[in-house]
């Protein structure tokens, strides 16, 4: 069994529970929000409060789509064992952690964390994969 037989499912997997966490954060923001609100807070606090969090998933969700569909459209960036190896810890972390923060219910600041380290990150690793397959053609020309 080669590593890659194992790491490429389970990268998958693990960017796709990351997704589906993140979606269902942006489904049901207002816990999240009245978290970090304060008691006796205005509708333009909640507004600006509930704009930054919906940014962040936004943002959040357009990275796991890339990250997605550069997978399974291109595929390419799966070839490079090591990375997808790296990719794969990251959205493991980022699932276990972006579950977590849904059901501590935290302040939804915690959540820009999550976003930098564990889905920027691999973000930016794919879209430099890309970059380095597409420079290099160590596989044939993709593009």
């Amino acid at each position: 069994m080669h590593v890659s037989d194992v790491v490429i499912p389970a990268r998958f997997s693990c960017t796709i529970a990351q997704l589906v966490f993140v979606l269902a954060l942006l489904q049901d923001r207002k816990p999240y929000l009245l978290q970090s609100l304060p008691k006796n807070y205005t509708q333009d606090q909640y507004d600006t409060f509930d704009s930054e969090f919906t940014g962040a998933l936004g943002f959040a969700t357009a990275c796991g789509i890339l990250e997605t569909l550069s997978v399974v459209m291109v595929g390419s960036t799966l070839l490079l064992n090591k990375a997808c190896f790296v990719q794969f810890c990251f959205h493991f972390c980022g699932a276990i952690a972006t579950f977590a923060f849904g059901m501590a219910n935290s302040h939804f600041d915690y959540f820009w964390e999550i976003l930098v380290l564990f889905t920027l990150l691999p973000a930016l690793l794919e879209v430099a994969s890309l970059f380095y397959l597409h420079i290099t053609q160590v596989h044939g020309p993709y593009f």
